[in-house]
């Protein structure tokens, strides 16, 4: 699992994005040697990924809360996307 997010991060950093958060779909081969693959693909319904991507000397982005904000008000939480990168641009990335 962290070999795929590895790469995905690094794909989307190497392009100027940050990857904010997401989730991958796991699955284990049966007929071979029991390993974890990914299953799902890769797009705007797994990761939220916004532009702008600036390291700070550990790799993390010193720009985040410019890409989402969250608030809390009467009980519900809110998250604003600023930035978000549409889903016409994983295809530049990934194909």
């Amino acid at each position: 699992m962290q070999k795929i997010a590895k790469i995905v991060s690094e794909e989307f950093a190497a392009r100027g994005l940050h990857v904010i958060d997401g989730k991958f779909e796991l699955g284990r081969l049966k007929r071979t040697d029991g390993k974890i693959v990914l299953i799902d693909e890769i797009s705007p319904d797994v990761l939220r990924v916004c532009r702008g991507y600036r390291p700070d000397k550990d790799g993390h982005c010193t720009i985040y809360r410019q890409c989402a904000t969250t608030s809390f008000t009467g009980g519900r939480r809110a998250i604003k996307n600023k930035k978000q990168v549409p889903a016409s641009d994983f295809i530049d990335i990934f194909l």
